[in-house]
Formats: C-alpha cells, sequence, structure tokens
C-alpha cells in the first residue's frame, strides 16, 4: 500500500463520489428512511466551503476512505468513518487523529454498518471511550403523578442561575462519572461558558416552561434544562439537555419530584416525543427514565482524550 492522507477540500467532487454512493447504498439496504440524498448534499456543500473538516485516506491515488467531524458545540460534536474496503480501517482512525480534528473534543462515532473495528482502533491510538444510549419517551402515553413535598420549591431556571446551575452540575456529574471525558462537564468555567450558551438558543430554542430548578431553604438542589430539536422524523421534539441533582441528596425522590415537572410541561405544550441520553452504568439516572417510561432507542459511543487536571 503507497497511502496518504489529504483534506477533504482536496477533490471533493470526485472523491466523495463512491463513497456517498456506498452509503446510500448501505443506507436503502438497512431500510434508511427517505431523505438521505438531501443530507448527503448540505454535507458536500460544508465540506467543500470548510464549514466542517476531515481527511480522505488515499492509496495510490484512489481514494479508500474519508473522515470528517461535525461540531455541535465548542467541545462536542460527531466523527463519521467511513471506508471503502474494511482493510483501511485502522489507518483511516490513525489518520484521522493525527489531522487533530479530535483534540479537546469529546465525539460520538458514527458508521453506515455494524461490523466494524473503529472503536477498537481508536482505543488503540489512545483515544478513552464513554458507552452511552438514548432513550424517548411518547409524551402522550406519560400520567402526571403528583408528588407532594412542601419542603421544596420548583421554579423556572434563568440565565441568572447559569453560575450556580454549573457548579452543581460539575459536582454531579463528577460523582456519577458521567461525561468524564467532556470538558464542558468537568471544568466550570467550560460549562458557565455551555450553559449561558443555552440559553442564546445555541443547543436549540429553550424551553423555558420545563427548565427548571429544585430547591430546599433557597438553595439549589436539582436542574433540569429542555430545548427544542428536530429529530426522529418530530419536527418540534423536546430534548433533556441536563438533568442533574446534587449527590448529597440522592435518594429522596427529589429527582422524580424535578422530572415529573418537566414533563407536565413537555406535555402541556404538546411535544409529542421527548429524548435524552444517558452514560450506561448512571444507575441513578437510569432508573428515574425508566420509571417514567423512557423506552430503549439506541446504544452509541463517545470518545476523547483524557482531560489533564
Amino acid at each position: 500500500m503507497s497511502i496518504e492522507t489529504l483534506p477533504i477540500q482536496h477533490n471533493t467532487d470526485a472523491y466523495l463520489e463512491p463513497f456517498f454512493t456506498d452509503i446510500k447504498k448501505i443506507w436503502y439496504e438497512n431500510n434508511g428512511g427517505p431523505g438521505i440524498e438531501e443530507i448527503l448534499l448540505k454535507k458536500t456543500k460544508d465540506l467543500k466551503d470548510g464549514t466542517q473538516a476531515g481527511v480522505f485516506l488515499i492509496d495510490n491515488k484512489v481514494p479508500k476512505g474519508m473522515a470528517w467531524m461535525e461540531p455541535t458545540g465548542e467541545h462536542y460534536g460527531s466523527m463519521l468513518l467511513h471506508v471503502l474496503d474494511k482493510k483501511y480501517e485502522h489507518a483511516l482512525a490513525k489518520a484521522y487523529l493525527t489531522s487533530g480534528a479530535s483534540n479537546g473534543r469529546l465525539l460520538e462515532l458514527i458508521t453506515f454498518y455494524k461490523d466494524h473495528q473503529y472503536s477498537d482502533y481508536l482505543l488503540q491510538e489512545g483515544l478513552h471511550t464513554l458507552p452511552r444510549k438514548r432513550l424517548a419517551l411518547y409524551l402522550d402515553q406519560w400520567e402526571s403523578k403528583n408528588l407532594s413535598d412542601n419542603a421544596i420549591t420548583i421554579t423556572r431556571l434563568t440565565k441568572e442561575d447559569a453560575a450556580t446551575t454549573s457548579k452543581l452540575s460539575n459536582k454531579a456529574h463528577a460523582i456519577s462519572g458521567d461525561q468524564v471525558l467532556s470538558l464542558d462537564m468537568t471544568v466550570f468555567e467550560h460549562r458557565f461558558k455551555l450553559e449561558t450558551a443555552l440559553y442564546e438558543g445555541t443547543h436549540g430554542h429553550l424551553i423555558e416552561p420545563a427548565t427548571l430548578q429544585l430547591s430546599i431553604n433557597n438553595q439549589m438542589i436539582g436542574i433540569c434544562s429542555a430545548v427544542e430539536v428536530n429529530c426522529w422524523g418530530f419536527e418540534k421534539a423536546a430534548w433533556i439537555f441536563d438533568m442533574c441533582i446534587h449527590p448529597d441528596f440522592h435518594g429522596r425522590g427529589l429527582g422524580k419530584s424535578l422530572f415529573y415537572k418537566t414533563l407536565d410541561a413537555l406535555k402541556d405544550m404538546q411535544y409529542p416525543i421527548v429524548g435524552l441520553a444517558v452514560t450506561e452504568g448512571n444507575t441513578y439516572a437510569e432508573h428515574l427514565y425508566e420509571t417514567c417510561g423512557f423506552f430503549w432507542v439506541e446504544n452509541f459511543s463517545e470518545f476523547g482524550y483524557p482531560i489533564q487536571p
């Protein structure tokens, strides 16, 4: 093999064509829904104008692999890896990481076929992984549950609460082990920046009536925030951006009290479905969501380099 790596903006049209043809073939063979052509057409534009960065893996002047990174935040995004011959998987993963596209980011791995070894190769190259899963709940199946507790207060969460929210979120995620590879969830300054961006619509339209805080004696104990997204074929779906309870108050049913109010608000606003992502092994959160009736949608993996203290 005579392998070289080229920026994805190099000869984009000619090099992309065989990959996109293969992706469409796999998509339809697996009963993928309509719209893949429009998605790939937009992707071509983004890659050509440099909105998204990536690399081609070339062997003897013939494109064999393609990888790109799609940012969804300052420290988060997705990486797509695709080869036309599986013997190039390791070479593509290594070339992609060498390009520096993953530096400082936690990235979800996207592929179009199931029997791949990218995860093993990314780990061999020094990345760590978080196995996660997406869950969903059809809100017409949600029945309001009244949990009365005169000791708690549930009110709207606002941008003015961002500093307190960020400290609480960092503390909760540190205890749960959830998203330990994410700068946004482990470093206050980054979490604060992420939180303020939430109120500016960077991560989707904020659903204010469903973005709440739970307090005891004027102390913020828990938070739940929700945004409006387009996913799973729904033009307007709700997504739980963050949900956490201070670790010192676990086991008291406070998460249920807060989360039920968020679900009530989303149902009242007639959202058809709500989704969220949870790290496997975060048993406290998983149990809460399961008791609310959330069902499994898919597993996925996020990859990142260990955060240096």
